[in-house]
């Protein structure tokens, strides 16, 4: 078992144990302290630890109902004084009671009394903070998970239907004709719907791989246009040993189709170029588009936008740029 496993853990049975060995390990350190196992007196010390135990809960049991939830930090300042002040008087009497053969000043009771109680309070204080803080972004991390999950849904629902239909489509008008060109789209078919539905369930994807989906998909878009889009696709770099999310760069190349299908030019085209560093991936793409068109259309990539955001924040940078004749997309993350 980790030692996170120990600290963090809600099972009833781990934090009891935890609880036993946090004040275990205060016991000893309190009896080598103060003058207790000098005496021989270690049993006499339990009713000055029972004080400590009992002012450290109720503080704490104060902290977590007065200000982690309803917020009203100003009753602390009546019950910290009331708190310290009766274990003030306890301590006092417990020293004279517990050690009646010693003579000891009213500041050796406050000093352990309250004044150690202080120290384990602290402690505890510090402990249960820092414990609050993990869960709470241990929550944080998990929601996040899950949005960025849920976004990959709705990234793969979108890519699917139309251009899946289309693809059919074209798929059944060829294989009468050239049947053989129809295998092999079929073939890229069925590889690019295996990468969508499972090898995006996976945290992260070789890079290559995730190349080689956006070629099926740019081959499939162009044979049914009719072969009428005009591709160049380049490749710097070496991609091997990267590894990206699923599905972090198709809704870009898709947005750039779409764009080039509503240009109404009559041969459209699309240039897309991946630059490999050692910490940098780099995809620019250049698509054509008609001179009335010099707004970029940010609408489709809202999803991809936020899942960057999310996946490699203050870690990328992403440019959308439209000219009179082309859109420019260059996204650069930081591996």
């Amino acid at each position: 078992m980790r030692w996170l496993d120990v600290v963090f853990n809600e099972d009833a049975t781990t934090k009891r144990l935890r609880h036993i060995m946090f004040w275990a390990v205060w016991w000893v350190y309190f009896l080598f302290s103060f003058f207790f196992l000098q005496d021989g007196t270690v049993v006499k010390s339990i009713p000055i630890l029972i004080g400590h135990i009992t002012l450290t809960y109720f503080i704490l049991y104060s902290i977590d109902k007065w200000i982690f939830r309803s917020h009203k930090q100003v009753l602390l300042l009546f019950v910290l004084p009331v708190a310290f002040g009766t274990l003030t008087v306890y301590s006092y009497y417990c020293y004279q009671w517990l050690l009646p053969s010693k003579t000891y000043s009213f500041w050796s009771s406050v000093n352990g009394g309250p004044l150690s109680a202080l120290k384990i309070l602290l402690a505890a204080v510090a402990i249960k903070l820092t414990k609050r803080w993990y869960i709470k972004e241990a929550e944080n991390i998990r929601l996040r998970k899950d949005k960025a999950e849920a976004e990959l849904q709705l990234l793969k629902a979108q890519v699917q239907p139309a251009f899946l239909f289309q693809s059919l489509d074209h798929i059944h008008e060829l294989s009468a004709e050239r049947p053989d060109k129809a295998a092999a789209e079929l073939l890229q078919l069925s590889e690019l719907l295996s990468y969508i539905l499972y090898d995006s369930k996976r945290e992260s994807v070789r890079l290559n791989k995730e190349i080689a989906c956006l070629k099926n998909y740019l081959s499939l878009e162009n044979a049914a246009m009719g072969d009428n889009l005009d591709i160049a696709l380049s490749v710097n770099g070496n991609a091997e040993g990267k590894r990206i999310p699923p599905l972090l760069l198709m809704p870009f190349l898709e947005n750039s189709i779409q764009q080039c299908k509503k240009s109404g030019l009559e041969k459209l085209w699309i240039s897309i170029e991946f630059n490999f560093s050692d910490d940098d991936i780099t995809m620019r793409l250049l698509n054509g588009k008609m001179d009335k068109e010099t707004g970029a259309d940010y609408s489709q990539l809202e999803n991809a936008r936020k899942r960057i955001s999310m996946l490699y924040a203050g870690r990328h940078e992403l440019k959308i740029h439209a000219e009179e004749e082309m859109m420019m997309t260059q996204l650069t993350i930081k591996t």
